[in-house]
């Protein structure tokens, strides 16, 4: 599977089409000076150079990509996830990266990528994502309504973690671990 398919759509054939609110983003980019979003669509993405859906991510070398500056990477939630993660992973030996996940500690993902990362930040509270699309739902009639219009903040369904790999890491399975809390 592309990237740019798994971008389309999540695993509950929903929408990726989901900004990361500036409470997150904006403090983690001042902090780390990222050269590249490794996973935006026109409209999604958060600094000037980024991949869209037009270009295997997978394939790309996000060092290169990001001019050997730190990498933001934001993906999609669904089908897929466990392959940005590895990239994540992988782009972290050379270039410092920064993954916003999930925090779901039971999965295979977690353990193999998120424990031998440098860093894990649990942040405080759910993150409201920004839709970068009209959302629709189905009611229980299954009709489809409005649920939420492009630019209108939506709760994730889960608690997120911002996962940090760095070159010389710990990559020991004992990350350094802290609570984070977003911008107001």
């Amino acid at each position: 599977m592309l990237a740019s398919q798994m971008l389309q759509s999540d695993a509950t054939g929903g929408t990726n089409e989901w900004l990361t609110p500036p409470s997150v983003f904006d403090p983690l980019h001042e902090e780390f000076g990222f050269g590249l979003d490794a996973a935006a669509n026109h409209g999604t993405e958060r600094i000037q150079n980024y991949l869209s859906p037009d270009i295997d991510a997978f394939q790309f070398d996000w060092t290169e990509a990001s001019g050997g500056l730190p990498v933001w990477l934001n993906s999609p939630y669904g089908k897929g996830l466990y392959r940005w993660a590895e990239k994540a992973f992988v782009t972290g030996l050379k270039v410092p990266t920064v993954h916003l996940v999930f925090s779901v500690t039971s999965t295979r993902l977690w353990h193999q990528f998120a424990m031998n990362a440098d860093e894990i930040r649990f942040v405080e509270g759910r993150v409201s994502f920004i839709a970068g699309e009209d959302i629709y739902k189905a009611d229980k009639h299954g009709n489809r309504v409005l649920s939420l219009r492009k630019g209108e903040r939506g709760p994730a369904t889960k608690d997120s973690a911002i996962v940090i790999y760095r070159p010389g890491g710990k990559r020991d399975g004992c990350p350094r671990v802290s609570s984070w809390k977003q911008r107001k």
